[in-house]
């Protein structure tokens, strides 16, 4: 033991006195184990102000404790035989030193376990190692003032008591010289007042020192009425109690920890009052005004006079709450990591394992005992042991990883998948020390991926095979209607029929085309449910499409003399969409319309615009049969016709498709479609909406144009244009040949490819109307043969396939239109229009 010249010191405060006590060396007591440490602490503490002691074990220090008095402890934890914490108790029993002020140093406990032990053997801090010197000279400086300060205080108080015996000397005095006595009462009068101010000088310095601490400190007299407080208290109580009023304590109100009230008189600063003994160790509850409560420890301590009456009480009071916090955070978190049923691990920056929960023993196979300690490696297969230093070197960086998934082994061996999510783990100050690791054993899933995959497979498979089949089925089904709805159709157009011929021709080519458009609904529906629709945008006058849409449906709407009246009343009416589709919807609601109405009845069409979302409503009502509430509910669902719709002799046909095909074309187009009704026999409205496109594009398309030059094409005449026909059913083949041959075409016909290669061997044709599908071939690799020898060959497809995919093919082979079987003559005469005025005249 190092002690210097303080053994010469019996008694350092009643040796100094008066003025030199400023000046009087204080002790501080350091004790470490290490040299080396006690040689760090002596550079940072040096000072005149102050002599520091040297003690290397508990017994040192106790022995320095006997025989001086200290300013302050600076107490490593780790001692050889007694620990710092167990010396630190002994030092707090001792009346004479349980004062000193113990500040723990240590470079191995962090947790929080460990400083509340050390609060709870008096310390009042704790430091971790490497110490910043500012902080540790800060406190000492501290914690020496306040020595000297107090030193100051007892000198002052043994001054007054040697004043009053004095006194007491003068008035026995007095009794034998009057004129004596009353000389030295004015010089001892004059010796009073200087001690007076003396005394509030100290006063204020001790005030002004209470206040200068960052924890809450206040102090009352003997009766408990608060005589002081800093603001470190102010802010804890969150209120200013009375001086000289409020009792004990400044706080609202206070409760136990469990939460149950704490009576005022029953608070540890009460107890301390009442019992003349510190209290330590007892938990509040202290309230704010605001409600807001927090967790302390009080440190009461009663206050004696020289005669050693208690004449009031200090109290510090620390705020324990965020400890609190994060303890319970601490062990809700431990909790977690242990109940989890991922592998959660934890590393330093040199791979090596610090913490391994349960289920990483689960996952693994290893318990803790067999890793902790143990380089992460051990986990991973040699195949793959160039993955760590790359994981190590990202952690370093601060990178974090995210769903990796790699293989790692088990204790027996076997390998699994395990998805890992690596994260960088902090120090307070930020510094990367580690990295947490959480396995997610993922082979489940990554055979349900590989079973999917293959189910994916298969399924893409049948959807193929199903699209081949209806592809193919209808081509089958159209196929036989081709020449019906093309004789029928040149019947209704032919003025040497009878009126009552050409009306029978005309129910013929209602009930095709109805025929037809149940084939494209089933079809329809299906690339609906695949997700295979796709939509052809342009800009689409909304105004023009209603009245196109009603043309093919007026002949249904004057036979049963139902009244058609259009209200267009939305000045913008320009939107985006695909016509073909959009007409398809308003056609599907027209023809529910009048087939739903009866003889006589009304149909009213309007539209008006919603300025407030930018959209066109179109409104399409009826006076027909109306609609019930669940056939409300109902009436978008594929397969619903509502109850009108069931039976065998139900007079209205159908599938029940076009409703649920519009809404879904609707939506695709990013509008609703919506029904409503007051009843049966009420009529319907059918609702449409359409976001409406940009103002400037609407009045370019409303007064006609349409973004390009126009163009001026001079149809070819008829009789000079040569056409190969080619087409293995033989009665579309006959009917289209003489449906030609009548409109003074050239007409080639050929029922294969061979045939058709012959033809064109043999001359030049100018237009090419052929079928896809071909007994020896396709109607796409003849058009590509046709328009390399010639590029001018137009082409028309006549097919019963009919998918996007078929069109598609077809416009790229070279075709210039697709018809999709059965064609009317009216379709036909159009697409031979747009051929020949490609061909353009010779």
């Amino acid at each position: 033991m190092q002690v210097g010249k303080h053994d010469a010191m019996t008694s350092p405060i009643l040796a100094v006195t008066g003025p030199s006590m400023e000046t009087a060396i204080v002790d501080i007591l350091i004790v470490d184990d290490e040299v080396r440490n006690l040689e760090v602490l002596e550079s940072i503490l040096a000072s005149p102000a102050h002599r520091l002691v040297r003690a290397q074990t508990a017994e040192e220090a106790l022995m320095a404790l006997i025989d001086g008095e200290f300013a302050a402890i600076v107490l490593d934890i780790q001692l050889p035989g007694t620990t710092g914490i167990e010396l630190a108790h002994l030092i707090k029993q001792r009346k004479r030193t349980q004062h000193i002020p113990i500040i723990f140093l240590t470079a191995y406990f962090f947790e929080d376990k460990h400083v509340l032990q050390g609060y709870e053997v008096g310390a009042v801090d704790y430091l971790t190692k490497p110490v910043n010197p500012q902080i540790l000279k800060s406190k000492i400086a501290v914690f020496v003032e306040l020595f000297q300060k107090t030193r100051e205080l007892v000198a002052v108080n043994r001054a007054m008591e040697l004043e009053i015996t004095q006194r007491q000397t003068a008035d026995a005095a007095l009794r034998q010289a009057k004129n004596e006595l009353e000389t030295r009462v004015e010089e001892r009068t004059l010796e009073l007042t200087r001690a007076i101010q003396d005394l509030r000088a100290g006063e204020r310095r001790y005030s002004k020192l209470i206040g200068s601490l960052p924890a809450a400190v206040y102090t009352t007299d003997v009766q408990g009425r608060i005589s002081l407080y800093n603001e470190a208290a102010v802010a804890l109580w969150g209120r200013r109690p009375e001086i000289g009023k409020d009792l004990w304590c400044g706080s609202y109100r206070i409760f136990r920890p469990d939460g149950t009230p704490l009576p005022l008189e029953e608070c540890p600063m009460a107890v301390t009052l009442k019992t003349g003994r510190p209290v330590r160790g007892e938990e509040i509850v202290i309230e704010r005004p605001d409600g807001v409560r927090r967790n302390v420890l009080p440190y009461p301590d009663p206050i004696e006079d020289a005669s050693g009456k208690i004449v009031g009480a200090v109290n510090m009071l620390l705020d324990i709450t965020e400890n609190k916090r994060a303890q319970e955070v601490s062990r809700r978190l431990a909790a977690i990591v242990e109940s989890s049923v991922d592998a959660i691990i934890s590393k330093d920056l040199n791979g090596i394992i610090t913490t391994w929960n349960r289920g990483a023993e689960r996952l693994y196979g290893f318990t803790a005992a067999e890793t902790v300690g143990k380089p992460i490696s051990l986990l991973i297969p040699p195949e793959r042991a160039s993955e760590e230093p790359g994981i190590l070197e990202r952690i370093r960086r601060g990178e974090r990883l995210e769903a990796y998934e790699t293989v790692r082994r088990r204790r027996d061996g076997r390998l699994v998948d395990v998805a890992l999510t690596i994260s960088p783990i902090r120090d307070a100050l930020g510094n990367i020390i580690g990295a947490s690791n959480i396995s997610r054993d993922i082979t489940a899933q990554k055979q349900a991926a590989r079973e999917l995959q293959r189910s994916h497979q298969e399924a893409v498979a049948a959807s193929r095979a199903k699209d081949d089949f209806l592809a193919a089925l209808s081509h089958e089904l159209r196929t036989p209607l081709n020449p019906v709805l093309l004789l029928a159709s040149a019947a209704v157009q032919n003025p040497d029929l009878t009126p009552e011929l050409r009306a029978q021709f005309t129910t013929i080519r209602n009930n095709v085309e109805l025929e037809a458009r149940l084939i494209d609904d089933l079809l329809d529906i299906t690339r609906i449910r695949h997700g295979k629709l796709s939509l052809n945008l342009s800009f689409v006058d909304a105004h023009r499409l209603l009245k196109e849409s009603f043309e093919p449906v007026r002949p249904e709407f004057d036979r049963k003399n139902i009244a058609f009246t259009m209200q267009l009343e939305a000045e913008h009416f320009i939107v985006k969409g695909d016509a073909v589709r959009l007409r398809q919807v308003i056609w599907n609601v027209l023809r529910n319309a009048v087939k739903f109405s009866s003889t006589g009845g009304r149909v009213v069409v309007t539209t008006r615009p919603n300025t407030d979302t930018g959209e066109l409503i179109i409104s399409i009502s009826d006076t027909g049969m109306g609609m019930t509430t669940r056939e409300l509910a109902e009436a978008f669902e594929a397969f619903k016709q509502g109850e009108h719709g069931k039976g065998k002799g139900s007079p209205f046909g159908g599938l029940g498709l076009g409703l649920a095909i519009s809404r879904t074309l609707v939506e695709a187009h990013s509008g609703t479609i919506c029904a409503s009704s007051a009843g049966r026999n009420q009529g319907s409205t059918i609702t449409i909406t359409l976001p409406l496109a940009t103002e400037s594009v609407g009045a370019d398309l409303a007064s006609g144009g349409d973004g390009s030059r126009p163009q001026v094409m001079v149809a070819r005449r008829p009789d000079l244009l040569k056409i190969l026909l080619v087409e293995d059913h033989e009665p579309t083949r006959t009917v289209l040949a003489h449906l030609l041959t009548r409109r003074r075409y050239q007409v080639q016909t050929a029922s294969s490819v061979a045939e058709a290669r012959a033809l064109a061997g043999e001359q030049a044709f100018h237009l090419l109307i052929s079928d896809l599908g071909l007994p020896d071939g396709n109607g796409l690799d003849l058009m590509k043969e046709l328009q390399a020898h010639n590029k001018e060959v137009q082409g028309i497809a006549l097919t019963g396939y009919g998918m996007e995919q078929d069109i598609a093919r077809s416009l790229e082979a070279g075709f210039a239109s697709h018809l999709i079987k059965p064609v009317s003559v009216e379709s036909l005469e159009n697409a031979l229009a747009r051929a020949l005025t490609e061909i353009g005249p010779r």
